[in-house]
């Protein structure tokens, strides 16, 4: 339909005054006399309140003359699109879009005439009976429920549109007949931009996914996720703006996130898909790589990105016909990766020990290997009773399938969590003990030279569990240094004090940082459990002693940094036991309970590995300077292969093997260089002198 519609006014008061005595032939009275007629008729509905029956009545008939004068006018405008589309081409759609264009604008400026008379209608019946109101927004809700009932086609003209002006926005078309301003601005008058925000979406989408991979195409040796997202900033968002008329910060700021999401969404699947050919080229590929790590951290594509490379394995390398060396280049570059990120060992060994998810261990146990069946399935962050039994029985199965030369050092951990239940346990009943504890007392004055917390009178105010481990076989464990509160610091000398007399003459090097504190905290008759690290716990008990505190001096008592006290306070801020005063310089403490459930992931975080890779290499390198130092010491100069060969024949065994391959040992040799411990003089390194 090419020509434009009109609202037949004169039907429409026809239809809604069938309940008036008046004659039919004095409808045809101009606007004015209607209006008054209207407002007299709501005058007296309201006198005899009957004003809310009147009201129904009238919405009512509304909608039989929407569903049956104004919804089947407003289709007809598109009666012939159908037939062009499934005639258009690439030549014709240009065609099409002027075409969509016009009748959009024709159906949009019946629709509006249309609602122009709800309007009129409902602000009368508004005017007149103020109490009731909201006529207005219900005929809008209703107009648009009735007109847009075939909601799917509506939005895939408006997909048609909106292509078209996204073109014409960015100068990729001349088209003069196209003007996308009076749908835009009668969009608005309807209100109606909301239900066009799918349809924008879907084309959003459309001309990211186009220019993501017209940009990266199956180059990897480049990075391209900013140059991505810049060029939606500059050319989606302008248009965004435009067509949604918003131009307040809020707004504009909620389109900018969607924008970001929809790049960062369509770059990720893109590189995911093409993440065999990533890997194989690497380490060619490390920017490709870097961008894929950049969207992950923002869309949580994990998910996807396993499934997508675990069949991309299935059906293009592990395949009887795939060519062996292909695997073999595969296999050793995914290797090289893995190595390069600082928690493959911790996965791994959480695949190995994980009896719900975990395909490594299934492997493991898979062959004539039987273990013992339990019934424990806590996690082991949540042990804490010191049960190394299921350990004992994975360690075992370790040793069968890697032999038991090279779990030496974990043999010891777990003996030494064994240990740690047997000396808590006595060193527990020494301090309960008063002849023992006056011993322990005595040692600790005559060792220190000072009163021991053990001279105390009373038990200790805080049950101390130690983990005790033999600082040699395991791995450097990371932390966050602090002085803790002096009660439980008396409490944990106390505990030293017992273990010297017990162990004599070792003695225990405490961390404070690691380990987990259980707490109960009673405020205004309400008791609640929490579970939290020391660090917290600590934070916590100073204001037992003084409901504020200002965050340098709490820090200062802590001696830690106040970014940190502010890190490890959100636990309890989030609990409603503390909040901010004087614009986050000040912390209070609270008199009740906030009645929200909090997460403590700060505490799962911490709890979730104690573990530092950079500390392990750090401390690989003091070994490897040892050897290193100790060999040219001996023999002057060597080159990079004797001192490889040597140390593969004499550093082999041990807390910390040799297994470093040539260009591993270049990079050791490489850092003492540049710290001066060495020289490379003819290709042979020595001592610097």
């Amino acid at each position: 339909m090419s020509g434009g519609l009109r609202v037949d006014r004169e039907l429409l008061w026809r239809k809604l005054f069938a309940f008036d005595h008046q004659p039919a032939e004095d409808l045809s009275a101009n606007a004015q006399d209607l209006s008054d007629r209207l407002c007299g008729v709501i005058q007296r509905a309201v006198h005899q309140g009957r004003q809310e029956p009147l009201r129904q009545m009238l919405l009512q008939r509304l909608g039989y003359w929407l569903r049956s004068d104004v919804a089947p006018p407003f289709w007809s405008f598109f009666d012939a699109l159908p037939a062009e589309i499934q005639r258009s081409n690439k030549r014709s759609r240009r065609q099409l879009a002027l075409l969509c264009a016009q009748q959009l604008t024709l159906a949009l400026q019946f629709a509006e005439d249309a609602f122009a008379h709800c309007v009129q209608l409902a602000s009368l019946f508004d005017e007149q009976q103020l109490k009731s109101g909201g006529m207005l927004q219900e005929l809008r809700t209703s107009f648009r429920c009735i007109v847009l009932e075939d909601a799917e086609r509506f939005e895939e003209l408006l997909v048609i549109f909106f292509s078209m002006s996204f073109h014409r926005f960015r100068g990729l078309e001349q088209a003069q007949a196209f003007d996308a301003r009076p749908i835009r601005q009668t969009l608005l008058q309807l209100q109606w931009l909301h239900v066009a925000e799918p349809a924008l979406l879907r084309v959003l989408h459309s001309q990211v996914k186009k220019v993501v991979r017209a940009t990266c195409g199956d180059a990897f040796d480049e990075l391209f996720l900013a140059e991505v997202e810049h060029w939606a900033c500059s050319e989606l968002l302008p248009w965004l703006q435009e067509t949604m008329q918003t131009n307040d910060h809020e707004s504009v700021q909620k389109w900018r996130d969607t924008l970001s999401q929809h790049v960062l969404q369509e770059f990720g699947t893109l590189r995911i898909a093409q993440l065999f050919e990533i890997i194989k080229e690497f380490p060619d590929s490390i920017p490709a790589l870097e961008d894929l790590r950049q969207c992950l951290e923002r869309t949580q594509q994990h998910g996807q990105l396993v499934r997508e490379f675990r069949a991309a394995l299935q059906s293009r390398l592990l395949q009887p016909g795939a060519n062996t060396a292909a695997i073999l280049d595969i296999y050793v570059s995914t290797i090289k990766y893995l190595r390069k990120r600082k928690d493959t060992v911790r996965c791994i060994v959480q695949s190995l020990t994980d009896e719900q998810n975990g395909d490594l261990f299934e492997e493991l146990r898979r062959d004539n290997m039987r273990i013992i069946q339990h019934d424990d399935d806590s996690d082991d962050d949540e042990n804490l009773e010191f049960d190394t039994d299921r350990d004992v029985q994975t360690l075992e199965l370790l040793k069968l399938r890697f032999g038991e030369d090279s779990l030496q050092q974990c043999e010891i951990m777990v003996r030494d969590i064994e240990d740690s239940k047997r000396l808590n346990l006595n060193v527990r009943s020494t301090m309960e003990n008063p002849a023992a504890k006056a011993a322990a007392a005595a040692e600790a004055r005559a060792r220190r030279g000072t009163k021991s917390p053990l001279d105390c009178v009373g038990a200790p105010s805080t049950r101390v569990d130690a983990t005790i481990i033999s600082q040699q076989f395991w791995p450097p464990l990371q932390g966050e240094d602090f002085t803790l509160h002096p009660k439980v610091s008396k409490d944990i000398d106390a505990f030293k004090d017992s273990y010297h007399v017990l162990r004599n003459p070792r003695s225990l090097d405490w961390n404070p940082s690691l380990g987990s504190v259980q707490l109960s905290i009673d405020l205004e008759g309400e008791e609640r459990e929490f579970t939290v690290s020391p660090l917290q716990a600590t934070i916590i008990l100073y204001f037992d002693e003084k409901d504020r505190w200002g965050v340098e001096e709490l820090a200062g008592k802590l001696e830690i940094s106040d970014d940190l006290l502010l890190k490890h306070i959100s636990l309890w801020v989030n609990h409603g036991l503390v909040s901010f005063a004087s614009g986050r310089k000040e912390l209070v403490a609270s008199s009740s309970f906030l009645n929200t459930r909090c997460d403590d992931n700060s505490m799962v975080e911490e709890l979730e590995t104690a573990v530092s890779s950079d500390a392990q290499a750090e401390e690989d390198l003091k070994v490897l300077e040892t050897y290193i130092v100790g060999m040219l010491s001996n023999f002057g100069s060597l080159t990079i292969h004797r001192i490889h060969n040597m140390l593969s024949t004499f550093a082999r065994s041990g807390a910390q093997p040799y297994t470093k391959t040539i260009s591993g040992l270049s990079v050791v040799l490489g850092k003492l260089v540049d710290k001066g411990k060495l020289e490379l003089v003819g290709g042979q390194y020595q001592l610097a002198r």
